[in-house]
């Protein structure tokens, strides 16, 4: 019997965090919730999380594409699958995204049930 697969939630907004978290955790997910980047590469070193939800636009110093870069950087957490989502949808947005590592690149608003198919064909 497989584990529980792990997501990590790495978003400011609370709501869109809540609604990840309870999609997922009703697919049998084991969800945690961050709300900086700064947190969440803390996090993710302990969890070793399959599959990362990452905003863009967060509190601190680090932002979605750095956590992604460090994500794939580091040995430990390189085959953990990040997924952008974000209310950034320009070109060079989403080639930023594929310059930091991302897996998959999701524009705001979305659809949670099409977020856990993406992350289930990611992990």
């Amino acid at each position: 019997m497989q584990p529980n697969p792990i997501l990590l939630v790495v978003e400011d907004e609370p709501d869109i965090a809540e609604l990840i978290r309870m999609e997922f955790s009703m697919a049998g997910w084991i969800v945690h919730c961050c709300e900086s980047a700064d947190e969440a590469i803390k996090v993710a070193m302990v969890l070793h999380p399959d599959v990362a939800i990452v905003d863009v636009l967060l509190p601190g110093y680090l932002d979605g594409f750095e956590l992604c870069r460090r994500i794939k950087q580091h040995d430990s957490l390189a085959a953990t699958s990040v997924i952008v989502l974000t209310a950034l949808d320009r070109e060079t947005q989403r080639m930023a995204g594929k310059l930091a590592g991302c897996d998959a690149y999701v524009a705001k608003p979305f659809s949670p049930a099409e977020l856990l198919r993406l992350a289930n064909q990611l992990r």
